[in-house]
């Protein structure tokens, strides 16, 4: 077992789901505030007795959970988050929320409004964190982005549909191609390209700005290209590569570094972000205000996918 981070122990966080991405949160939040300070809990029996089994302090309800600690990580189906975000904030805890914030624009401004109100709501956009997309920003640093491609291509489920990635995958896309843009955009078109793929194109105030295609495919792909006025960017979130190329010189720098993990940096700076005394500056976290207005892209470029299928379904025959 890895040792203990000795900056951010003392916490104690409330796991609150003990699934896959549960046992993952576990596991990161095990490294960075020890095992014997998460206390899970999980709506379902088997879930509670596997966590127990793991050698993880079990609470005997939500109540008993929240009140037991002074943070909670919520990693849930989606449909629930909203309801237990709500109740973790209503005890005033921080809250570090796995994404989507919730599967309605109305339930993300509410949970908006109510961290407002009571106490700090992160939504786990996690992919800031991966040691590729910090690098990427570092690089860009200052300089005005002209614009943005991010590509993913999943290996999942074929029963599944790529509308349905949306909330799962591309909404990190989304949510990357405004943190790291550094503006607020809006969805120009959604459409599909492909049974198995579709493309968004994203635009700011000036027009049509950013494009995003997801796709599956059993050969998975996760890269995002920046250009500016000089330069291109391009992270390879799989190959752990930065590519920097220079219009004027044509030079190619090529970075590679070890595989970092995400999860793990994004809670060692939520737990960071609970001490006023070892508090950093790191704004990778996402404030639900962020995860709300990507939620709300995700949202609106369904509803253009719907249109463009009835579209295609009512056309007339070749």
């Amino acid at each position: 077992m890895e040792p203990l981070d000795p900056q951010v122990q003392g916490e104690r966080v409330a796991l609150i789901g003990f699934g896959r991405m549960g046992e993952r949160h576990a596991s990161v939040f095990s490294r960075c505030v020890g095992r014997s300070r998460i206390v899970v809990w999980d709506s379902a029996s088997g879930a509670r007795t596997h966590a127990s089994v793991q050698g993880y302090r079990v609470a005997s309800s939500l109540q008993d959970a929240l009140k037991r600690a002074s943070s909670a990580v919520i990693a849930t189906p989606n449909a629930t988050h909203a309801e237990l975000a709500e109740a973790s904030l209503r005890h005033r805890r921080r809250t570090l929320l796995e994404k989507p914030m919730a599967l309605t624009a109305r339930d993300a401004t509410r949970l908006s409004g109510l961290s407002r109100t009571y106490g700090p709501l992160y939504v786990a956009h996690s992919e800031r964190f991966h040691p590729a997309i910090a690098l990427l920003r570092a690089h860009v640093g200052t300089e005005p982005v002209k614009r943005i491609t991010a590509i993913r291509h999943a290996d999942v489920d074929p029963a599944r549909t790529p509308d349905s990635l949306l909330v799962t995958h591309a909404i990190h896309d989304l949510d990357l191609v405004r943190w790291l843009g550094r503006r607020s955009i809006s969805v120009h078109s959604s459409r599909y390209m492909s049974r198995d793929g579709l493309r968004l194109r994203l635009s700011d105030e000036a027009g049509p700005w950013a494009i995003i295609e997801v796709a599956k495919s059993k050969k998975p792909v996760r890269a995002i290209r920046i250009y500016t006025e000089a330069r291109m960017f391009e992270a390879n979130l799989l190959a752990s590569s930065l590519i920097v190329s220079c219009a004027q010189t044509h030079a190619t720098i090529l970075a590679r570094f070890a595989p970092g993990d995400g999860l793990f940096e994004q809670a060692r700076a939520f737990a960071f972000s609970g001490d006023s005394e070892r508090e950093t500056s790191n704004d990778a976290l996402c404030p639900a205000s962020d995860a709300a207005a990507v939620l709300d892209l995700a949202l609106a470029a369904q509803r253009m996918l719907a249109d463009d299928v009835d579209m295609r379904e009512s056309a007339p025959a070749e």
